[in-house]
Parts: structure tokens; sequence; C-alpha cells
């Protein structure tokens, strides 16, 4: 996997530091146009307020590179409390209260023998259908 920080380009520089705790990782890679965030392990209370910053981070330097989406890759995440899940809501309610022009879409990837998972991305896309997609 190619280091975030190892990225050349100034400006398409990613300013997204990854999370790697002992349960759980999170790391952002800008490939093309495009923004990959992938996550492993377990996010859990403890990690909702480095998940919540790190998708705000997201959320900044997709605004800023324009990009034509980002792709949340969640097939190596074993679990997700509700605290973490929050913090993708909160992500989404920024995303929702940009004009339209501004909007880039979000696209989830789940593990679908992981059930937790489908239930939850069907809820986040309901929640804001205009900009989210889920694939299997």
């Amino acid at each position: 996997m190619p280091d975030p920080s190892s990225q050349s380009g100034g400006a398409n520089r990613l300013a997204i530091d990854p999370i790697m705790a002992i349960r759980l990782t999170v790391d952002a890679i800008l490939d093309g146009r495009s923004l990959h965030v992938r996550m492993q392990g377990v996010a859990d209370g403890q990690m909702m307020s480095r998940l919540a910053s790190l998708l705000n981070r997201v959320h900044v330097e997709a605004r800023r590179l324009r990009v034509t989406e980002v792709r949340v890759d969640l097939r190596h995440l074993e679990f997700m409390d509700s605290s973490c899940l929050k913090a993708f809501v909160t992500w989404l309610a920024s995303q929702q209260d940009l004009p339209t022009e501004s909007q880039y879409p979000i696209r989830f990837v789940f593990n679908g023998a992981n059930h937790w998972q489908r239930k939850t991305l069907q809820a986040l896309s309901t929640f804001a259908p205009d900009v989210t997609c889920v694939e299997a």
C-alpha cells in the first residue's frame, strides 16, 4: 500500500494522518481523482474522536482536491459501534450541507458476509441518498 505521506505533487498531497492503533487502522490514499479510505479492525468508542477527526480531514481534502469520489472500503472492518457510526453520520451531514455542485459521491464497499455492514450501510445511504452508494 502506498504511504499517503509519500505522495508528491504539492497541491495534490493528502493532509490526512492515518490511524494506526492496535485494534484499528484507517488510511487514505489518493488514486488519480479518487480518494480511498480503508478501514481494518474494530472501530469502537475509544477510536471515535480519532475517526471523527480523520473523516473531517477526508471531507476537507476531498473538497480541496475536487475529487470525483471518496471510496470507503469496510471489507476488513470487523465491527463498528454506534459512536463511530455517528462520526460517519456527521461526515455525511457536512457533505449534504454543501451546495450540490460542491458535493462529491461517497461509495461504501462492504463485505457481504458481515451482515451488520449491510444493515449499517443501508441506514447510512438512507440518511444521505444523494451522495452515497453502497456496493458489496
